[in-house]
């Protein structure tokens, strides 16, 4: 999945934008922001078995996991940034 947002927040807030999880629907992603500052986004990925699991679950209901995951695990970060608004996720 990619989660795109308005800036790079976590470059701003001195992270890389990588997670690592054990519990999902993503289990580690990646700052997919292009070399040139353009389309910041975060990349994450889902292993086998459970994105099967993930891939029956209707659109809206992944899409808010994601991001619910990706706040919770940095929830502090994003209180304190206020231009991390998401664009959208796939």
């Amino acid at each position: 999945t990619v989660t795109f947002y308005d800036t790079a927040w976590w470059r701003k807030a001195g992270l890389s934008g990588q997670l690592i999880n054990d519990k999902g629907p993503i289990w580690f992603s990646l700052d997919d922001t292009k070399a040139d500052d353009t389309f910041p986004s975060i990349m994450g990925f889902c292993l086998s078995s459970h994105c099967k699991e993930w891939m029956q679950k209707p659109v809206e209901e992944r899409k808010q996991a994601i991001l619910k995951q990706v706040s919770s695990l940095i929830c502090y970060t994003i209180s304190r940034m206020t231009a991390a608004t998401v664009r959208y996720a796939v």
